[in-house]
């Protein structure tokens, strides 16, 4: 098993390590652990990958700066689909830069309008595009960046009030549909073989929230973006508005089992 992975560069560890959350062999849970399923649907998401480029200010090749909250570049150019479709769609993305070494970018806020990305508007899987073409960005310290607010952290000094994101445990949620900080169970999921061979075990963490996901639709983390590669092991996190499924997703009441899930996808000061 490869997870958690390191950011090249000693930006540190993705997780918190445990053996059979990372290998994903933990045990089925009972009926008496499972509360009333939930239908839902879910797209899917991903560690997006770009290359930066040389700046082009002006002509049918301009390219398009990363910006912060205060719309200040972070140095780093993209050719406008890698910023797209890479970075702001996905939320967060990993950049190889000029000289050879990668950073993650991941998602602050929205700011100002940074400009239209090329067929959104007529993209019924981009609802309000314009939000999306405003995403600004902070460099991460973890490979796969954070997720929503981790309120456990709020009133500690030891760790991050964002929880990490972890591949292909975590899952983003619309915490009025799902509370966020729930170990959750898809029966459909168990015995997905994944990227790397291992077979998962259903179990997934409510770690992330997005402008899309709303009522009963979720998106599923799938991991790093490899091109010419699949990148989406589960059949139930299709990416099409035309191909959604509704599936079965069920609250996990195991306390020890949701707190190891919890210190997984939380960083540590």
């Amino acid at each position: 098993m490869v997870w958690p992975e390191t950011i090249p560069g000693g930006f540190g560890t993705v997780v918190n390590s445990s053996s059979d959350i990372d290998n994903f062999t933990l045990p089925e849970p009972t009926e008496g652990q499972l509360q009333p399923a939930k239908d839902v649907f879910s797209t899917h998401y991903y560690l997006g990958f770009a290359e930066e480029v040389e700046p082009v200010l002006d002509g049918a090749n301009k390219t398009r700066p990363i910006r912060d909250e205060n719309s200040k570049s972070l140095g780093v150019h993209l050719t406008t689909q890698d910023w797209c479709r890479q970075c702001a769609l996905q939320g967060s993305c990993l950049v190889r830069r000029l000289d050879g070494s990668e950073i993650t970018f991941t998602y602050a806020t929205r700011g100002e309008h940074q400009g239209a990305c090329p067929g959104w508007e007529s993209n019924p899987n981009i609802p309000e595009p314009k939000k999306t073409e405003s995403t600004v960005f902070t460099k991460s310290d973890v490979l796969y960046g954070y997720g929503t607010a981790n309120t456990e952290c709020a009133e500690r000094d030891d760790c991050e009030n964002e929880y990490v994101v972890v591949p292909f445990r975590t899952i983003a949620v619309d915490g009025i549909y799902i509370e966020h900080g729930k170990l959750l169970y898809i029966p459909s999921a168990r015995g997905v073989q994944l990227p790397d061979g291992s077979i998962h075990d259903g179990y997934f963490f409510s770690a992330d929230s997005g402008g899309a996901i709303k009522d009963e639709k979720i998106d599923t983390h799938v991991g790093r973006h490899r091109p010419g590669k699949k990148s989406n092991p589960f059949p139930h996190a299709t990416s099409s508005k035309t191909e959604q499924k509704m599936f079965k997703i069920h609250v996990v009441n195991n306390p020890e089992l949701r707190a190891r899930m919890w210190k997984q996808h939380t960083k540590f000061l």
